[in-house]
């Protein structure tokens, strides 16, 4: 049967939208709230910033998966089996029987709902695949962004494709007893570690610190290198955002433990550290354009970014205490 999404997911956070979950993140998001469980416990553990050098920096340690993926695994048990592009229809037949649904990474370029890139750019997009006709050499698209949900044929989806998996349906759903262990782990990111001697890669407030010290050094400031930090430090305001929305879960789902009972000041110092990181990732664009850069004002800058960073884990800190206590 034809899988039917929400009309909308469930934000808790108010005050951020929902441009930090990606593509690819969003129809997970939505195949989960599909079965009415909140797809909030993905973000439990959304934070990260790791160092290697300016050509090397991420949101998740190089060559891991995010930890978005690694909890759709462990926290709803839902697999992902990678498919042959080359029998992507006959692994469709599958479809109707099993259960499963197919993800699909593909060309925007061939899929004629994306009206804003259809046969003009192509970008990477993410949607699923819920059913399958092969009488009719049809496809049952399920997109949510842009939100979409029909029957398509099956050659757009032939040309556009560039890998497919099966991925399975959630076996459960966490619960409020792993709090804590999420929060840790959340934690543990955000405090980081140094590197280790002989090595490059340092992590969290670590990291920050490295990075900003190798700025400062920088004279010329390299501003090609703004396009090589410009994805990843989105991807670093993404995870905070998704912080702050589980933050909020806690705070607003009606069968929390937690519910009206969140410090407000770590709801407040998480989306202002977002916002220092979204204000300083603008300054760069700007600086690239005018190829100036007042080293100052970024030094202080990420002095700011350091004090927030220490602050949401200080505040952190003092909510594992309560869940753990």
């Amino acid at each position: 049967m034809p899988l039917t999404l929400p009309d909308q997911l469930v934000f808790y956070n108010e005050q951020v939208n929902s441009h930090y979950l990606d593509c690819l993140e969003k129809p997970i998001c939505a195949f989960i709230s599909s079965y009415h469980y909140p797809f909030q416990w993905l973000c439990s553990d959304s934070w990260g910033f790791y160092y290697g050098g300016l050509h090397r920096i991420s949101a998740d340690p190089v060559g891991d998966y995010p930890s978005f993926i690694e909890n759709v695994r462990g926290l709803y048990g839902m697999q992902f089996h990678m498919l042959d592009t080359g029998s992507l229809f006959e692994s469709m037949e599958q479809l109707p029987e099993s259960g499963l649904k197919m993800l699909v990474l593909a060309s925007t370029y061939y899929l004629p709902w994306v009206t804003y890139d259809y046969q003009q750019n192509a970008n990477e997009h993410a949607f699923l695949i819920a059913d399958y006709d092969r009488e009719q050499e049809k496809v049952y698209v399920v997109d949510f962004a842009p939100k979409y949900a029909g029957w398509v044929d099956r050659e757009h989806i032939r040309q556009a494709c560039k890998s497919a998996a099966f991925i399975s349906e959630p076996q459960r759903c966490c619960t409020f007893e792993e709090t804590g262990t999420q929060l840790q782990k959340a934690w543990d990111k955000m405090i980081g570690k140094p590197a280790e001697p002989g090595e490059s890669n340092s992590s969290g407030i670590y990291g920050i610190r490295k990075m900003k010290e190798e700025l400062r050094q920088l004279d010329p400031f390299p501003f090609e290198q703004i396009d090589i930090i410009w994805e990843p430090f989105r991807k670093i305001i993404a995870t905070r955002d998704k912080f702050s929305e589980f933050i909020s879960f806690l705070d607003k789902y009606p069968e929390s433990p937690y519910y009206g009972r969140m410090n407000p000041e770590l709801l407040h110092a998480v989306r202002e550290n977002s916002g220092k990181w979204f204000a300083i990732r603008n300054k760069l664009l700007k600086s690239k354009l005018t190829q100036t850069l007042n080293l100052q004002q970024m030094d202080q800058a990420f002095d700011e970014i350091i004090d927030l960073e220490a602050r949401c884990a200080e505040q952190l800190e003092h909510l594992i205490r309560r869940v753990e206590g």
